[in-house]
This record gives C-alpha cells, structure tokens and sequence, in this order.
C-alpha cells in the first residue's frame, strides 16, 4: 500500500505519472474520504491534505531489474519490492516536498501487505 499526501491536488497528475505508472501495478487506487467540513473536528486550524491510496505491486521487470542494478540477488524478493517501494517513495518525497520549490506532494505511508 503506497499513500500520497496531496497539499496541491494538481500534483496528483505528475505523481502518478512519474512515480506510479512506470513502476506499479496499480490494482485500485481511490481517495481516502474525510469529513465534509474539517472545522468539525475540534483544534483542527488548517484544512488537511487529500491522500490518495493505491494498492500497488513492483512491476515484476521494474523488480528484476532492480535486483540486478543493486546486487541484490540473495534477497527475499518481498523485502526487495520493499526496498524498492522505500526507495521510489523517497525519490518522490525529494522532489515533491523537501526541494526548494513549493511543497506539493509527500509519501506518507508506505506497507507491504
């Protein structure tokens, strides 16, 4: 399972464009639903991020080559795709929220299941 923080909801495209599709098989993806009007929750100042969930596998070629790339054969190929997960999740992080640039998108949780 991948979650996607969305502080700017346009960011979902270049997201998934960039870190998902090439990498992931997406087997369902949908928006986390919240309350309708965040100020119902009382000491909630700022109205919170979107975060999109997918259910996602390695591509089994992205994976392989993976392995390969990072020596990386002897490994369990769940904590591979794991590895791989963390790896892109960060990547993602880098570029969306911790560069320079404005904060549009963060990986907030990321779980093998």
């Amino acid at each position: 399972m991948l979650q996607v923080a969305l502080l700017d909801e346009k960011a979902r495209l270049f997201v998934e464009e960039e870190f998902i599709e090439p990498y992931l098989e997406v087997h369902k993806a949908n928006r986390i639903p919240t309350v309708d009007d965040y100020r119902e929750i009382e000491g909630l100042e700022i109205r919170p991020p979107d975060v999109w969930r997918y259910f996602v596998r390695v591509k089994k070629n992205v994976l392989e080559d993976f392995v390969d790339k990072n020596k990386l054969d002897g490994m369990d190929r769940r904590r591979a795709e794991d590895e791989f997960i963390y790896q892109n999740s960060y990547r993602l992080n880098h570029k969306f929220y911790a560069s320079l640039g404005e904060k549009q998108a963060l990986s907030c949780l990321t779980a093998a299941i």
